[in-house]
């Protein structure tokens, strides 16, 4: 077999001794690496050119993704992205010379619980901010990869994060920027509900309060110019319906955006801000403090 199709049929990268079993013979595959048809990233390594590099470190070190390197591999959200690449090992693996290995690019987790989605939240619990956390749970709760059980059972993170996690997912969640700004919201003492469906509008990220619509848009997202037009439409139609419209660019989601002054400031303008509320906020404020 051509080492080119071999490696395809591999995942884009392997070590020769994977090559030689699908009858990869040596001059081939130098015959390859002199046509600039593939690489060799390390000793007894090789792969094609456009091969990820986490893909690459995850044979080199004879091992799986896991813990963010998994979540993300599997097209679950996190950001920023890991600096290093995450990579799951047996417990009783050693790693031989460390020198002869690109160990600087890597983190090891050493377990021997089977790969799944469930495994690799736990992992990640060491390795992410509670935010980032919760919003690849609230991810593999969207992509029904996850159940509320799984979070429960996750014995290596501590019980009262279980819990909190428990208390604050959301299957509806889309985005990462809606689980930050829908928990900074409901934390400060708000009602907030995700994905509302209005007739004519469509879904809105996050309705709190009942009265102000706060919209989320992505890095991916309302870019074009009719999508531009149309979340103007869109705003225009809720405002018209008695609603107050807060739109947030992903990063000003991510980065902490003051969400809860923003909506205060709205409701206490329109008059919505009520004795009940104020109350449930200024316990919300306690709760904080308190923790």
């Amino acid at each position: 077999m051509e080492p080119v199709d071999a490696l395809r049929q591999l995942g884009g990268v392997a070590r020769w001794t994977d090559l030689s079993r699908r009858g990869v013979s040596r001059n081939d595959l130098y015959a390859a690496l002199q046509a600039d048809l593939i690489q060799r990233p390390h000793r007894g390594c090789f792969a094609l050119p456009d091969t990820r590099r986490d893909r690459i470190l995850a044979v080199v070190f004879r091992a799986h993704l896991g813990c963010v390197g998994g979540l993300l591999d599997r097209g679950l959200p996190l950001f920023p992205r890991p600096e290093h690449t995450h990579l799951v090992v047996p417990e009783s693996r050693g790693l031989g010379n460390p020198r002869s290995r690109p160990v600087t690019e890597v983190v090891l987790h050493r377990t021997n619980a089977p790969a799944s989605v469930a495994r690799d939240l736990e992992l990640a619990f060491q390795c992410t901010q509670p935010l980032q956390h919760l919003a690849l749970v609230d991810a593999a709760l969207n992509q029904r990869v996850l159940t509320l059980h799984d979070i429960a059972r996750m014995s290596g993170v501590p019980l009262e994060h279980r819990r909190w996690l428990s208390a604050r997912a959301d299957a509806g969640a889309e985005s990462i920027s809606e689980t930050f700004a829908r928990v900074s919201l409901a934390e400060a003492g708000f009602r907030v509900r995700s994905q509302v469906v209005f007739a004519g509008v469509g879904r809105v990220d996050l309705l709190v309060e009942d009265r102000v619509v706060v919209e989320l848009d992505g890095r991916g997202y309302h870019s074009g110019e009719a999508e531009f037009r149309r979340d103007r439409e869109r705003d225009r139609m809720l405002v018209a319906r008695g609603f107050e419209v807060l739109r947030y660019t992903f990063l000003e989601a991510v980065s902490g955006a003051d969400f809860v002054e923003d909506v205060t400031g709205v409701l206490w303008r329109r008059g919505h801000l009520s004795p009940a509320l104020r109350t449930r906020m200024d316990g919300a404020a306690r709760a904080r403090r308190a923790a």
